[in-house]
Order: structure tokens, then C-alpha cells, then sequence
């Protein structure tokens, strides 16, 4: 019993020290996009309704906010972002196996839709959907958007 008390306060401490050491690390940013629907044509996702972006950041951190289209854009024009390491993400459409994708290539249209390339990971993504949110994963640091997140 004495052992696994040991054990047991052994582990805590340890979470604490990571804890700890992971909070001078730069927070890693994720993102949702959210449209009203969108059109996939096999190889390129259009998603329309003035899709909004938002960020937020992991444990321990704790930051959101919103990002303008013209932020997100720098998101694939760098390297170190998007533009050198393409996002997975998942596609939540309302279907029981959620689509995991590969985004690359992004574009702001100018009929006011955006628009990837896509490759499917895992999943079927339909040719039309309703509204659509789109979870991106991580950038870390924040030297994408320094003006809009902290």
C-alpha cells in the first residue's frame, strides 16, 4: 500500500514538473473554420457562406480569438506555417464517420468562398454539404499573426 502511495505522489510530481516546463514552450494554435455549406469536386473543397476563423491554444496557455481573412491567408504564404507543412483536419458534416483530409493550396475566391485542395485521409466526403465546420491542426508559436493573437 506504502509503495503504490509512493507511486502515486512519484506521478504527481512528475505532471506538475512537465507541467511546469511545458508553459515556456510557444503555444500551439489550432483552428475551426465554420461555413454555411460546401461543394467537393473530387480533388478541391469550396466552402461558402463568409466562412469565420477561429484559434485557439492548448493546455496550459488558453488564448481564442478570431482571425480576419487577410491573417488566415498569411497562414499559406510562409514557410513554417501551412505553406510548408499542410494541416490535417477533420470535417464535421453531420455523417456518422467525420472526413479526415489533408489541406493544401488555400484560396480566397472572389465570389466570397474559399477553396483547398484536398486529399482524403480517412472517410468519404460527399459532393455537397450543409454547414460545415472545419478543425485544422496546429501551428506553433504565433509569428503568423503577431497583430492578432498574443
Amino acid at each position: 500500500m506504502k509503495t503504490q502511495i509512493v507511486a502515486m505522489i512519484l506521478a504527481l510530481v512528475c505532471a506538475g514538473a512537465w507541467t511546469m516546463a511545458s508553459a515556456d514552450e510557444a503555444p500551439s494554435y489550432l483552428f475551426v473554420q465554420q461555413a454555411d455549406g460546401g461543394v467537393y469536386d473530387g480533388t478541391t473543397l469550396t466552402l461558402s457562406g463568409a466562412p469565420k476563423t477561429v484559434w485557439f491554444t492548448d493546455r496550459p496557455v488558453r488564448r481564442a480569438g478570431h482571425l480576419s481573412a487577410d491573417d488566415y491567408a498569411k497562414l499559406w504564404q510562409t514557410d513554417g506555417t501551412f505553406a510548408g507543412d499542410p494541416p490535417n483536419a477533420a470535417i464535421a458534416i453531420g455523417v456518422d464517420d467525420t472526413p479526415i483530409v489533408t489541406l493544401s493550396n488555400y484560396r480566397a475566391n472572389d465570389d466570397g468562398t474559399i477553396s483547398y485542395d484536398v486529399t482524403v485521409v480517412k472517410g468519404v466526403l460527399p459532393a455537397e454539404m450543409g454547414d460545415v465546420s472545419l478543425f485544422l491542426d496546429w501551428i506553433s508559436g504565433c509569428s503568423f499573426c503577431c497583430s492578432t493573437c498574443p
